[in-house]
């Protein structure tokens, strides 16, 4: 086999990720980052358009990388420069750092492979820095080195740095506040310190590539869109098969950016105890466990849902329709557009003491999910009433006028200081909760004090009755000739002038010159 053709190269040494102090670094933790501002970092990370580039155009990368061993004469040179062999853990904290890396864009790391379009040998340095070699037209070998000389070096960042400048990035330029790990993998400063050790304070920083870093490098390479394309959680009893995005401990440190490809996916921080903010809104931040501006998510990534810890956290939702869970505390939430459903898992959720204020529910769009508390609690369907009356399971919709609210306010046990309750900005209404797996409660209607009376059969109607014949008139005596009577009782003995019967109608003329005429 020849030899990997190599270049005597000019390191990139990059200084010791913790020699920024935190008094220098600005915090923009609850600030949605403009998109214009995205653009410019993203351009200057990529402002020498440093590219491994693709040799037989198929649309991805390909890297082959092996690990230094100080008796492959293809990497043997690299003693002269200190370069020293890696241990078993480093080495699987590079192939985490390279998979990260590959979530990104389409670029695949390969172990001893051949004919591909870069390749990197990794290893250990005896300084406390890291340097890496920029690509370069030539294809020649490209070194990342991993300092070993200062237990408090983050080794996983230092290894996202370095293969960031291998794949082309490279420092952000200019004194801004976002020139920050919170942002980039590739500044120098970071806002995160672990507790002090021999009082020394330990440097902190990420585990991925960060919002900046991904715009960066979906610059230089083709997104990969096939990423956690499923419904992923990110955080406490996640599945996301990443080590760096899985919680096992309330004591876990994180600092992520998450990149996913589609589905319905999670932010779950329900094992933190302190006051948190969540923020489903890509390019914002998150202060999670204890940490400022910890937790991103990157341009055009939508993420659906969010749980809180037992602290008294805020959580932002987005433009989709999100399920948000406060979990314990006292706590706000905001949906943001789309159709949101707060979610209660526990009657101890909110109570009246500490209660839950949602900030922007929207009656008949918004929904607020009791399935689990009622279950909880034993209440087959709440009652809905205008008062309790220390009843288990009635619940009470009204306003405040006090504190300018609405409120929902659930007897769970039965007592008056056993309330379950949510504050609103906004009015919610029966029809806006969730009861069971697909019905919501039927509100029971009001009495009226002054009932209508019971409506009464409607009478039939009578018939008409069949008109009957005429009867005739009873024959009168005659009158005297002179004496004429004309209709009933004629004796006038002219046709026309005789009526016989009351239906008969009259229609004649009287002409008579003499007698006593009737």
């Amino acid at each position: 086999m020849s030899a990997i053709p190599r270049v005597r190269p000019n390191f990139l040494r990059d200084h010791s990720e913790y020699s920024a102090p935190p008094a220098q670094l600005q915090s923009t933790a609850n600030n949605s980052v403009a998109s214009s501002l995205s653009d410019k970092v993203a351009k200057n990370l990529t402002r020498n358009n440093y590219k491994i580039k693709d040799k037989n155009n198929d649309g991805k990368i390909d890297v082959s990388y092996k690990f230094f061993n100080s008796n492959d004469p293809d990497t043997n040179w690299l003693k002269n420069g200190g370069a020293l062999e890696l241990s078993e853990a480093r080495k699987k904290a590079f192939r985490s750092s390279m998979q990260a890396w590959e979530d990104v864009v389409k670029v695949k790391f390969t172990e001893h492979a051949k004919n591909t379009d870069a390749s990197f040998v990794l290893h250990a340095n005896s300084g406390v820095g890291g340097y890496a070699v920029y690509p370069n037209d030539q294809g020649s070998l490209q070194n990342i080195g991993i300092g070993t000389g200062d237990s408090r070096f983050p080794l996983n960042a230092s290894m996202i740095h370095e293969l960031g400048h291998g794949l082309g990035l490279q420092h952000p330029e200019g004194n801004y506040p976002e020139n920050s790990k919170t942002h980039t993998a590739m500044s120098y400063n970071t806002p995160w310190y672990r507790p002090a050790t021999n009082g020394v304070s330990v440097s902190d920083a990420t585990s991925t590539p960060m919002m900046h870093d991904i715009e960066a490098i979906q610059r230089l390479y083709e997104p990969n869109y096939e990423t956690r394309k499923g419904d992923t959680t990110y955080g406490f009893n996640s599945n996301s098969e990443r080590d760096y995005y899985s919680l096992k401990s309330s004591d876990d440190m994180v600092a992520f950016c998450i990149w996913d490809g589609g589905g319905n996916d999670t932010l779950d921080f329900s094992g933190y105890k302190q006051n948190q903010r969540i923020n489903l809104n890509a390019q914002a931040l998150s202060d999670v466990g204890g940490r400022r501006g910890n937790v991103s998510i990157a341009k055009g990534v939508v993420m659906e849902n969010a749980i809180g810890g037992s602290g008294n956290d805020v959580l932002i939702g987005n433009q989709a329709n999100n399920h948000i869970t406060g979990g314990a505390g006292a706590d706000n939430l905001t949906g943001g557009g789309g159709a949101d459903t707060f979610v209660y898992s526990k009657a101890s959720d909110t109570s009246a003491s500490k209660p839950d204020t949602i900030t922007d529910f929207t009656s008949g769009v918004d929904k607020i999910d009791l399935v689990n508390v009622l279950k909880e609690a034993g209440i087959r369907q709440p009652d809905i009433v205008s008062k309790l009356t220390g009843r288990k399971g009635e619940l009470v919709l009204a306003y405040d006028d006090t504190i300018k609210m609405y409120t929902l306010t659930l007897d769970v046990s039965g007592g008056t200081t056993s309330a379950f309750k949510i504050l609103s900005k906004h009015p919610i209404k029966s029809e806006d909760l969730i009861t069971s797996a697909d019905t919501a409660p039927t509100p029971q209607p009001k009495p009226d004090p002054t009932p209508a009376p019971e409506p009464q059969p409607t009478p039939r109607p009578t018939p008409e009755p069949k008109p009957q014949p005429c009867p005739k008139p009873a024959p009168q005596p005659e009158s005297s000739p002179t004496d004429t009577v004309y209709g009933f009782n004629s004796n006038s003995g002219k046709a026309g002038t005789s009526l016989t019967s009351p239906c008969d109608k009259p229609h004649f003329t009287v002409a008579d010159k003499a007698g006593n005429d009737t």
